[in-house]
């Protein structure tokens, strides 16, 4: 049967009226619905975390020539005081992200230098070079370990160089008396710089566990 669009109209109309009407007794509309977000971890297309530093050192030969070949450890044969030893500690972003990085430099036989040049030797005196990026944490000082953090965030692909070389004491060290053999650690810690403050002091002193 063929209703004409007149009838629709009043159909419609009719419609509406009761909507209308019986409004009163219908509660708010109301509806629920979930949604579960999933988060994960940035990752690489090999599934490794992208979140990265390399600390190396490039290779200082005999007598002390540097190449560009970059290696973890230097060893010195034959120190005597008065030496300047190459050594430039540098830190790489190998990762996807700004980090804010910090180095910690470990004199290890820190209390036969002590015995030498006396108790609370402030050993970042033999630091040479020292890059004005980084700044010394001076509660440190004084201690067998100093904590250098970088000022700016360390962009990705980027690399900075803490120091340039060791300076080995020629008016207090003689070839009697000096430490016949000592090491200098050093290791580099980075935390994401996104949403971890404005400096390496406040993420380190905020976030790291």
């Amino acid at each position: 049967m063929k209703i004409s669009k007149k009838k629709i109209l009043v159909v419609a109309l009719a419609v509406c009226l009761v909507a209308i009407i019986s409004m009163g007794t219908l509660a708010w509309f109301q509806a629920s619905d979930e949604v579960t977000n999933i988060f994960k971890v940035s990752t690489d297309s090999n599934q490794q975390p992208d979140f990265k530093i390399d600390i190396f050192e490039h290779e200082a030969d005999e007598d002390g020539q540097i190449s560009n070949v970059e290696v973890d450890s230097n060893t010195y044969e034959n120190v005597a005081p008065g030496d300047q030893l190459f050594k430039d500690p540098t830190v790489r972003n190998a990762g996807q992200y700004d980090q804010w990085v910090r180095i910690n430099v470990t004199l290890e036989d820190y209390a036969a230098w002590e015995a030498i040049l006396g108790t609370g030797f402030d050993f970042s005196t033999l630091l040479k070079g020292v890059s004005t990026d980084w700044s010394l944490d001076p509660s440190t000082i004084g201690t067998d370990t100093l904590v250098y953090y970088k000022d700016a965030k360390l962009a990705v692909g980027d690399e900075s160089t803490l120091f340039e070389g060791v300076s080995i004491p020629g008016e207090e060290f003689t070839v009697a008396n000096m430490p016949t053999q000592f090491n200098l650690k050093i290791v580099a810690d980075a935390i994401q710089a996104d949403n971890t403050g404005n400096s390496a002091q406040y993420a380190f002193a905020n976030f790291w566990n």
